[in-house]
């Protein structure tokens, strides 16, 4: 009621922020913040993938500065992994890398619905100069990252595609 401006009329007067809550579990009329619209990622089929927990359990690894989910519009989800600043991190392989992240990933995956889980071939390491678009706040813009690792994310899913094209023909 205290809003003064108005950028829907479903329903009329109406303020749509892109907001997503939950009603508190025990005192009503109370809401908790629980994410953004556009924090999700809609699969080809419908399924919704929450990135966040993913994201954030995954960011936890010492050897990694950032994560990103992708996969908006395709058949699962795939991650780029931004490599921490650390010596550690950038002496490997990508494979070597990917092999001592991995138990970090399949903890994240298990906590995850089973549509959201991120398999091997899907992830994309980044060196660690690479950035991602952040607000004056240092939130991830999602979009902006989408769109200037576009290339890369398809050709993520070009690979996969690919191999399964290859292992039909086996």
């Amino acid at each position: 009621p205290a809003l003064t401006t108005s950028n829907s009329n479903e329903p009329p007067g109406s303020f749509h922020s892109k907001d997503v809550f939950t009603p508190h579990p025990t005192i009503a009329g109370r809401w908790k913040y629980i994410s953004r619209l556009d924090d999700r990622i809609n699969l080809v089929n419908g399924e919704k993938v929450l990135p966040l927990p993913i994201e954030g359990h995954i960011k936890q690894h010492p050897l990694v500065h950032d994560t990103v989910v992708v996969g908006v519009g395709k058949a699962a989800p795939g991650l780029l992994v931004l490599r921490a600043n650390e010596p550690e991190a950038n002496r490997v392989s990508d494979d070597e890398y990917l092999n001592a992240i991995w138990p970090t990933i399949q903890e994240a995956n298990s906590h995850a619905e089973a549509f959201s889980q991120i398999s091997r071939n899907m992830v994309a390491i980044l060196a660690c100069d690479n950035q991602f678009a952040r607000t004056d706040k240092g939130s991830m813009i999602r979009g902006r990252v989408y769109h200037e690792y576009n290339e890369l994310i398809e050709g993520l899913y070009a690979e996969k595609q690919q191999l399964c094209e290859n292992l039909q023909l086996d």
